[in-house]
This record gives structure tokens, sequence and C-alpha cells, in this order.
């Protein structure tokens, strides 16, 4: 009930994901949140970019999600509250549960190459 009760109180705050599936899947991304803890990794649809969902410690009490391709950090985004960032995860289409995905991307040739070209632009 109280998964219930977040996923509609955002879907009516935000008027976003109001279908019934939608609520569905959020409040199953709520509650492997919970379970999991920090580091929700989901991924979009065609499995070209990844998302980790976990507090953000440079402001307590918020979170965000960082988004990730196959050569690397992609985006960060900060939001205000874990169901927050679930809702513009989900809303940038990141709707798919994919344990360990993190992991088989940093074993990958892309992802080291991406790291390596990205120390590039921060030496610079």
């Amino acid at each position: 009930m109280l998964f219930q009760a977040i996923a509609m109180s955002i879907c009516v705050k935000r008027k976003l994901l109001c279908s019934s599936a939608s609520r569905k899947r959020l409040r199953g991304f709520i509650s492997t949140f919970c379970s999991v803890g920090a580091g929700l990794e989901l991924s979009n649809n065609s499995r070209s970019l990844f998302c980790v969902v976990l507090p953000d410690a440079s402001a307590p009490g918020a979170y965000r999600y960082q988004v990730f391709g196959q050569a690397g950090l992609y985006d960060i985004n900060q939001c205000n509250s874990l169901g927050e960032a679930l809702v513009c995860a989900v809303e940038e289409g990141f709707t798919d549960y994919d344990p360990g995905v993190m992991a088989a991307l940093f074993g990958n040739q892309e992802w080291r190459k991406g790291m390596q070209v990205s120390e590039i632009y921060i030496a610079a």
C-alpha cells in the first residue's frame, strides 16, 4: 500500500506516468530500490543507455541517477527525492530493471576507450 501511495502521489504531483501499468512499474522500482538499496540499475528498451539510482552524496536527502552508455558517463541528474529520481529516469526511458549491467559495462573495451578519452578532456 505504501508503494502505491508513493507512486500515485508522484503521478498526481507531476501529472505523469498515470496509467496503472506505469504506476505498477514505478511501485516495483521503489520496492526494488528498498530491497537492493543504493545502486538500482535500469536500462532503456534498446539497452543503449543505462542508469544507476543512488543517494546524492553532495546533497543530503537528495537522490541522483547517473546515465551511462557503452563508452562511459553520459549524464548526471540530481533530484529532490527517490520518487522524483525514479519518475525522471522512467520519463527518460529507463523502464527495465537490469541488475549487473554496470559490472558488464566496466569490463568492455569500448568503456575503457571512453574512459581514456574522458581522462584526456579532464587533463586539458
